[in-house]
């Protein structure tokens, strides 16, 4: 059977085998014993709050000094070898982890050891006493030496968007939907609270993450390869929810192609759709989006009136989210500078370029929300 780092199943149809599945329970147990934690994390970087820290990862793999005493700790390797994504020397690795935790992380295939260094395959995030596998959004090879994927199907580890779409978990109930579930994080953090989880992403690399990580949380949550636009309620039972963290970061061109991504409207207009068949009477549709607003509407909510208006979309509301370093204001906009840690562009070069479309296709202002639609 064919690996991807990290021992996962190439192949989407099978079940993780059941000694992988004992290691991920053996591994999560052991990195909760150890106290790898995102608190923990938080204090040995400096950040500010830990949701801080996991929405601006690669600024703190950037800053953060390699002389940091409490990176020299057992949780300061890990999470130089799977938060920041650097190389280790393997003698550190070996003496700094218990013989137990350094074998599992092997044998799963999350360490790669090359010229005497240590590097993990995978990003490990712990998030409120759960972890999450996922690929590495970035490498690191020091203080301000990052270097970020390029890959196609990389599923992401949760980062800020992620985050501002727990503020909709508190209000779920019964059964949900996760569309677009990439590694989980929103299904394993909402299965405590429901019914029924069902998560479904149309890249099947997210899928054997999520599984691993429904494993090494010990939850119960499903995950399958599906695309919204086409998915069967399953023995047709309905759910009473459906979160949707729509890709939707404003674009660097106007058409619709950019890769991984999708605009706002279309986002909503699959919703609409999906909703339909997906949701039961009285169910609610969420979606997380960051929205290009244009001249012609003048509001986020104004445009998203006539997009449901278009969609014969039942009762709608839409909900601003206090994001800075997801939207651009009318302000920054006009002096064609962005928050002081936007997540909008990986490149300050690239600022221009992105100024330069969202200008052309008469933005005025780009804005992080939910919205709601009441079946």
């Amino acid at each position: 059977m064919n690996s991807t780092p990290g021992g996962l199943s190439e192949n989407d149809s099978v079940v993780l085998a059941e000694p992988t599945r004992d290691a991920l329970r053996t591994l999560g147990r052991m990195l909760v014993e150890v106290g790898y934690t995102e608190d923990a994390i938080a204090e040995i970087v400096g950040a500010r709050d830990p949701d801080e820290m996991l929405s601006h990862t690669a600024n703190y793999a950037y800053f953060t000094d390699e002389e940091t005493t409490e990176l020299a700790t057992t949780v300061g390797v890990l999470a130089r070898l799977f938060l920041l994504n650097r190389a280790v020397p393997a003698p550190v690795v070996r003496t700094s982890l218990k013989r137990e935790l350094y074998a599992t992380l092997e044998s799963l295939g999350f360490l790669s050891t090359a010229q005497g260094a240590c590097r993990g395959t995978v990003s490990v995030t712990p998030y409120r006493s759960r972890l999450f596998l996922s690929d590495q959004l970035f490498t690191s090879k020091g203080p301000q030496k990052v270097r970020h994927s390029t890959r196609t199907d990389m599923v992401m580890p949760p980062h800020a968007t992620s985050i501002l779409s727990l503020s909709e978990v508190p209000d779920v109930t019964g059964s949900l939907l996760d569309v677009g579930c990439a590694g989980g994080f929103l299904s394993i953090m909402a299965e405590s609270r429901c019914d029924r989880v069902v998560g479904i992403d149309i890249n099947p690399r997210a899928i054997r993450y999520a599984r691993a990580n429904a494993t090494m949380n010990n939850t119960a949550a499903w995950f399958e390869t599906a695309d919204i636009g086409e998915y069967s309620i399953h023995a047709k039972r309905s759910f009473d929810n459906l979160l949707f963290n729509a890709p939707s970061l404003p674009r660097f061109r106007a058409e619709n192609s950019e890769m991984g991504q999708m605009s706002a409207q279309a986002a909503f207009m699959l919703i609409a759709s999906a909703a339909r068949r997906t949701l039961c009477r009285g169910g609610t549709a969420r979606i997380v989006i960051t929205a290009e607003v244009q001249a012609k509407f003048g509001s986020l909510t104004a445009m998203v009136d006539e997009w449901s208006a278009s969609a014969g979309a039942p009762e709608t509301t839409v909900r601003e989210l206090d994001a800075p370093s997801l939207g651009i204001t009318p302000e920054q906009l006009r002096s064609r500078r962005l928050h002081g840690r936007s997540l909008l562009v990986t490149e300050r070069s690239d600022v221009d370029l992105l100024m330069n479309a969202l200008l052309e296709r008469d933005v005025i202002e780009v804005v992080p929300a939910v919205i709601r639609l009441n079946m």
